[in-house]
This record gives structure tokens, C-alpha cells and sequence, in this order.
């Protein structure tokens, strides 16, 4: 967009749908300050100031913009609350249920268990995703060594990653995950995956790799963590 149009004129074009912004968008390149003035006007009717490639377009007024912002904000509150309401489940008299470890690790061993399934988040992919992604973020944020298995990871690292993780979903609260249990598992399971993704990329390119010894029940853990492997997360995934 020209740097002639206003900042607010900018902010209105992205909230405009596909077919409306190839429109306005030929009406700027023609004409800016035509623009300014069909987007200011209060009424809708057809544009002809604006030297466009077709004949018949509208115009939209301030206020109807500000409508659309304020009900896609308000759609956006009523998402994040819904799934806010999802995470506080299940519960007893306004209280978490707490939900126990399985004997074994994370993983699809002989010996291990469905992650997923013991958070009681089996139906929601969504929520269980969502926690799954911010860890890892956690994990990067706060310098945990992938090529450090967990107990020879820092603590102190490791309490930062659980706690940030329990502030940003209040199901993982400890009420009902004792020690952070679930948490811990997907740490150990995050950060293995890593490991082994960093091996395989490191004798992709021919270098010498010690061999991994990790447990079969580890390496059966990997299909656990669905994400893909990133060199670095990126905000707001």
C-alpha cells in the first residue's frame, strides 16, 4: 500500500475480505486520495471518482469498518474462553481432578503409555496440541540441552519450563498433575525426539554420531510428539 494512505486506512484494508482488498487495492494505485475520501464517507455508493478497472464498486464508511473489528474481536474473546472452559475440565465441586501417572514412560513401548490419553485429553486434539507446542517453546526459550537427556538437565532451567507452562494453561496445574508429572513426560519426550533428530541430520551430512542409548521404549516414545522438528519455535505458534 502507498505510504501516502494513513496507518488507520491500512489497518481498515486488512480487515476487508479477498474480493474487497483487490478492489480498494486497485482504487489506491489509481487514486490515494480518492481512497481517503470513499473510505471517510458516510454511505455506501458506488465509487466512480476512483479510476477503476471496472465500473461498479461500493465504498465502505468508517463505522461499518469499526463493526467488523469490534465483532471480530469479540469472536476471538468467545474462542479463547470457550477453550479456557475446556482446559478448566474436568473438575469436582470447583476443584481439579487429579489424574496420576501411569506406571511406565510416554510412548508407544511395551512399557509406555499414551500421553495424550492419561492428561485426559483424549477428545481434545486441539487443547492437547496447544499445551504440546507451548512446552516446546518453553523448552527452547528457557536453553534446555536437547543432547541432555532430563536428569542431566538443569533444574532450575526445568522449573522454568514448568512453571511457564502452568501460567499459560491453568489445566496443568499441579492439583491435578502431582510433581508435573505431565509436563515431565513431555519434556523427556520433546527433547528426545530432538536428540535423535539432530543424529540422524548429523549423519545425513556424514558426520560420526555416538550412538544413542536411549531405551526401545524411548524410541518407541517418538511417535508421541507429533510436532515437527524446528531449528527454533516461532512466536504465536
Amino acid at each position: 500500500m502507498p505510504d501516502s494512505v494513513e496507518p488507520s486506512l491500512r489497518t481498515r484494508q486488512a480487515l476487508l475480505d479477498h474480493h474487497s482488498r483487490q478492489e480498494i487495492g486497485a482504487a489506491i494505485k489509481s487514486s490515494p486520495k480518492a481512497y481517503r475520501e470513499a473510505i471517510r464517507a458516510p454511505v455506501i455508493k458506488p465509487i466512480s471518482t476512483c479510476r477503476m478497472r471496472e465500473t461498479y464498486r461500493f465504498r465502505l464508511c468508517g463505522a461499518d469498518v469499526d463493526s467488523m473489528l469490534q465483532a471480530q474481536v469479540a469472536a476471538l474473546e468467545a474462542a479463547a474462553n470457550a477453550a479456557r472452559d475446556k482446559e478448566n475440565r474436568p473438575t469436582t465441586n470447583n476443584r481439579p481432578i487429579e489424574l496420576k501417572k501411569p506406571d511406565g514412560e510416554a510412548g508407544g513401548g511395551k512399557k509406555g503409555f499414551n500421553l495424550q490419553r492419561a492428561m485426559g485429553l483424549e477428545d481434545e486434539d486441539e487443547i492437547y496440541k496447544r499445551i504440546q507446542a507451548d512446552v516446546r517453546f518453553n523448552i527452547w526459550k528457557y536453553g534446555l540441552d536437547p543432547w541432555k537427556k532430563y536428569m542431566r538437565q538443569s533444574p532450575e532451567k526445568i522449573s522454568h519450563v514448568l512453571q511457564a507452562g502452568r501460567q499459560q494453561h491453568k489445566y496443568l496445574c499441579t492439583e491435578r498433575f502431582p510433581d508435573d508429572w505431565a509436563q515431565t513426560e513431555m519434556i523427556k519426550t520433546i527433547t528426545r525426539n530432538r536428540r535423535k533428530y539432530l543424529r540422524r541430520k548429523a549423519r545425513a551430512a556424514g558426520k560420526d554420531v555416538a550412538d544413542s542409548s536411549d531405551s526401545e521404549e524411548e524410541d518407541a516414545a517418538e511417535e508421541e510428539d507429533n510436532l515437527p522438528d524446528l531449528d527454533a519455535p516461532q512466536d504465536g505458534q
